[in-house]
């Protein structure tokens, strides 16, 4: 197989972790790339990532995951996650089990999609031809200024309303155990066909999160009338800012992301893996 290994010194200090995965692969004959932020050579492997591989074999946190996931969507290639992160929500494999690695690489796993989102700008009226995917959220705030921000929000061209708030989530099932839960959200489950909604702290009493169909077209014009614009992020990431006027939509995306689940943790449910995950 063609393995893509991504990896950062950041979780995985002098690639301990990383070396390990790396020569089981060799042993099996696997043909190995290494994405990583270090400049360290292994012999044997290619340095950067594949055009096509098998799989991507992820060890992070849960960040390292989601950017491998976009990757891997949009080149049809599916994920495992090897967790060195704090909560490894999206992980399926702890560092150290090599009988879970074993597993998946004798292809005894199943494949677990999971809904992206297609973001892209209006300026001037014009929506721009980048598109992003986010596999957590898409948030609109001021960014480190604290003041609140107008919007109005459509979905299917009908007004929700206007909120004064500190910003506003669109998060996919997956996203709603992230910063849309913190704000108040409601957990999804990812086997639910639904986009959240959530206002973070609005300044009413009636403002609420609430789901809409996966099908759904979205849109949050900015409208507050100041020289400071309003920062987009998608999956924490800043990718634009807007200012009055501008507009950002969000919709199904297309591509989903695949993660690899062992067979052997089919009877493990959603709500298992929450309570163990978000238990203080």
């Amino acid at each position: 197989m063609k393995i893509e290994v991504a990896s950062t010194v950041l979780k995985d200090p002098g690639l301990k972790y990383t070396s390990e995965l790396i020569a089981t692969l060799k042993e099996r004959g696997d043909e190995v790339w290494l994405d990583c932020d270090a400049d360290t050579l292994i012999e044997g492997v290619n340095k950067g990532v594949s055009s096509c591989p098998d799989m991507i074999i992820v060890l992070g946190g849960d960040g390292s995951i989601m950017r491998a996931a976009r990757r891997g969507a949009l080149i049809g290639v599916p994920i495992l996650g090897i967790d060195l992160g704090r909560v490894g929500y999206l992980a399926e494999l702890s560092p150290d089990d090599k009988e879970g690695l074993n597993a998946v690489l004798s292809g005894e796993y199943y494949i677990e999609k999971r809904a992206l989102l297609e973001v892209s700008t209006v300026k001037s009226g014009i929506e721009s031809e980048e598109k992003m995917v986010a596999i957590n959220d898409v948030v609109l705030s001021h960014g480190t200024v604290s003041r609140l921000l107008e919007t109005e929000v459509y979905c299917d061209g009908s007004s929700l309303g206007r909120y004064r708030s500190d910003g506003f989530i669109v998060a996919t099932p997956t996203g709603s155990t992230a910063y849309s839960l913190s704000a108040g959200g409601p957990v999804l489950s990812p086997k639910l066909k639904g986009i959240c909604l959530t206002p973070i702290c609005p300044h009413s009493l009636t403002a609420r999160p609430i789901i809409v169909p996966e099908d759904s077209h979205i849109e949050i014009k900015y409208l507050s009338p100041l020289p400071s614009p309003s920062h987009l992020t998608v999956d924490g990431n800043e990718a634009d800012m807007l200012y009055c006027g501008d507009s950002v939509t969000v919709r199904r995306s297309s591509v989903s992301a695949d993660f690899i689940r062992l067979n052997k943790k089919r009877n493990v449910s959603f709500y298992d893996i929450l309570r163990e995950k978000m238990s203080d």
